[in-house]
């Protein structure tokens, strides 16, 4: 007895961890029971609002709303408490409804491509009123700035504002408590050394990404973000690495490849946190002995 009680428990479970990790990509299949839905994408279907039937789906942790043609959203997605990683990258959203606080389990939020520019201002506002959100995807929406509400998401962890438009970054921005990665690459019109400086006051940034930006030099403020750990500066025109970017006491990665350096200082050896490091397509001819003696 205790035997087939085992098995039946073992197939259960089993059941049950086969659902979680499947990936539905239809609700029409009228056998679906919608309290086993854990992981939906209803990606590149042109939809220009959502099913009812979707709103059964109680359970969603995972949903991939991305490639339709959604302008909004209704107040019923309130309703996935469980919720935890939402897609509606490239869509045409106007903003996002008020029961958008209701989802306190979301964690990452896609909206690459997603929003009119125009709305970002109210999807900050909304946004900052979700408790547990620490990853945000705003890049390619032509944004021109970023509000200063943001910095009310208090357990924002990673931030991508990387191909738009900007220019100015808020000053707020430094009082983004959990902030540990922010990526602003492409972003060729954006004033660096006034943007990153109150990023220098974050002892939680971790990351800080400027590639493809067409930038000639390093701008100098970086070298004041002395707890960052990883440095993306590839795919720029940038010509040497300055002496002051031995401050980075903690760097731990950096990405200097695709840019014309044609020299590194020997000073560089001082970087013993250094770990690893990308300087593939420059035009350097030789590196300094001293660096060579930091890996042996």
């Amino acid at each position: 007895m205790r035997l087939v009680t085992f098995i039946g428990l073992f197939i259960v479970s089993f059941t049950l961890f086969a659902q979680q990790d499947s990936i539905y990509t239809s609700l029409a299949d009228s056998s679906l029971n919608p309290d086993q839905i854990i992981q939906l994408d209803l990606s590149d279907n042109n939809l220009s609002e959502l099913p009812a039937v979707l709103f059964q789906c109680l359970n969603l942790e995972q949903l991939n709303l991305s490639q339709n043609q959604l302008s909004e959203l209704p107040e019923a997605l309130g309703r996935f408490i469980k919720l935890r990683h939402l897609n509606l990258s490239q869509n045409n959203l106007e903003g996002l409804p008020k029961s958008f606080k209701e989802l306190n389990s979301l964690k990452e939020l896609n909206l690459s491509g997603g929003i009119r520019a125009n709305a970002i201002n109210g999807i900050i506002a909304t946004l900052a009123k979700n408790t547990a959100l620490e990853k945000l995807n705003l890049s390619q929406n032509k944004l021109v700035a970023i509000p200063s509400g943001i910095k009310s998401i208090k357990q924002l962890k990673v931030l991508d504002l990387s191909d738009n438009l900007l220019v100015l970054l808020p000053k707020s921005l430094a009082k983004a408590p959990a902030l540990q990665s922010i990526i602003l690459s492409k972003n060729k019109n954006l004033d660096y050394g006034n943007a990153i400086l109150p990023l220098c006051e974050l002892s939680s940034l971790r990351h800080i990404d400027i590639s493809e930006n067409a930038l000639k030099a390093i701008p100098k403020e970086i070298m004041d973000a002395r707890y960052i750990r990883s440095l993306n500066i590839s795919n720029n025109l940038i010509s040497s690495l300055p002496d002051r970017m031995t401050q980075l006491i903690r760097l731990r990665t950096l990405d200097a490849s695709n840019n014309i350096i044609e020299d590194i200082s020997p000073a560089f050896s001082l970087l013993e946190a250094l770990e690893n490091w990308n300087i593939n397509n420059n035009k350097l001819k030789a590196l300094p002995q001293s660096i060579g003696e930091m890996y042996e």
